[in-house]
C-alpha cells in the first residue's frame, strides 16, 4: 500500500513541470483589410460561412461592403442611396437581408434581386420602445434584435411582433449575442456575465467572467467552448474557460497591424479565425494561432 501511494505521488509530481510549461496559444494577425480606402467607419461584420465572405457595415460611408477570404473588395451596396448610418446586418431568406439603421431607428428589409427596400418602425410593431442595436437570424431565418433602450433581446415573428424575450436582472444590459445551435448566448456587459437561453427565452445558465474587464462589448465561443471577450478601451481580447475562468489575454491597443483601437465586435469565421471590427483604425483585423 505504501509503495502504491509513493508511486502515485511520483507520477503526480512528474506532471508538474509539464503543467507549468504549458503556454497559451500565440495569436497573430493573419489578415487586415481593407488596404485601400473602401470603408470609412466599420460598425459591424456579418460572416457568410457557406460562401466564405465577409460583409462589413460602413456607418458613415452609408454602405455594405463585401470582401473575399483574402480581404479583397467584392462589391458595395447602398440600397439605392437608402442607407443612412447602418449599424448591423443579418441574412434573411435567400436574396434578402435585414439592416438596422441608426439615423431613423428603422429596420430595413432589402430584396437584393429587385433592390426593393421596405422600412419598419419596431416601436410600432412591438408596442415597445425599441432602439435597434444588432440584428441576427437563426437557421430558420427567425429574426432577433438587441434593444439597447432597455438591454433586452427580442425574437420577432413574421409580423415583427415579439415572439420571445431574453432578459436577465432588471439592470442588466445584454449588449451582444450569438446563436449556437439551439441556444442563444448573451453578454451582460454591466455584470460581466455570459447568459445562455433557449431560443424561446428561458435562461439555462449564467457564467460569471472571472477577470477584470474595463468595458466588454462583444464575444464569441470557439469549437471547444472557450469564451473570447472583446475589451474595448483596453484593445485586447480576454479568453475564458467554458465556466468563465480566466485563461489568458492577447492584443494591445495601437494603430499598427495586429493592434486594436476601440474595437466594437468579435466573430469567428469559417476557419476559426477571430475577426475583429477595429473601429478606431477603420479596418477589420483577422487573427489566427
Amino acid at each position: 500500500m505504501i509503495f502504491h501511494r509513493c508511486l502515485l505521488l511520483v507520477c503526480a509530481l512528474s506532471l508538474l513541470p509539464t503543467l507549468s510549461w504549458a503556454k497559451a496559444p500565440s495569436w497573430h494577425s493573419s489578415l487586415s483589410f481593407p488596404e485601400e480606402m473602401t470603408i470609412t467607419a466599420p460598425a459591424g461584420i456579418t460572416i457568410d460561412f457557406s460562401r466564405q465572405r465577409y460583409y462589413v457595415v460602413d456607418y458613415t460611408g452609408n454602405q455594405l461592403v463585401s470582401f473575399d477570404e483574402k480581404g479583397q473588395l467584392l462589391d458595395r451596396f447602398d440600397a439605392s442611396g437608402t442607407l443612412n448610418k447602418p449599424v448591423s446586418l443579418a441574412f434573411a431568406s435567400p436574396g434578402k437581408i435585414w439592416i438596422a439603421q441608426r439615423s431613423s431607428n428603422e429596420l430595413l428589409y432589402v430584396d437584393l434581386n429587385d433592390r426593393n427596400v421596405r422600412r419598419f418602425d419596431l416601436s410600432k410593431t412591438t408596442a415597445q420602445p425599441v432602439l435597434i442595436d444588432r440584428v441576427v437570424t437563426d437557421d430558420k431565418n427567425r429574426l432577433y434584435v438587441a434593444n439597447s433602450h432597455d438591454g433586452r433581446i427580442f425574437r420577432l415573428d413574421d409580423n415583427l411582433k415579439i415572439a420571445a424575450v431574453f432578459s436577465a436582472q432588471p439592470d442588466s444590459a445584454l449588449i451582444d449575442f450569438k446563436i449556437k445551435g439551439t441556444s442563444l448566448y448573451a453578454l451582460d456587459g454591466r455584470h460581466k456575465q455570459l447568459l445562455r437561453f433557449t431560443l424561446d427565452g428561458q435562461q439555462l445558465e449564467k457564467i460569471t467572467l472571472d477577470a477584470p474587464l474595463d468595458r466588454a462589448v462583444s464575444f464569441d465561443i470557439d469549437s471547444h467552448g472557450m469564451i473570447y471577450v472583446l475589451d474595448r478601451p483596453a484593445g485586447k481580447i480576454v479568453v475564458f474557460s467554458a465556466k468563465g475562468l480566466f485563461q489568458y489575454d492577447f492584443c494591445r491597443r495601437g494603430a499598427r497591424r495586429g493592434q486594436l483601437n476601440y474595437p466594437v465586435e468579435l466573430h469567428f469565421d469559417w476557419r476559426q479565425q477571430l475577426c475583429v471590427v477595429n473601429q478606431g483604425n477603420d479596418r477589420i483585423e483577422v487573427f489566427k494561432h
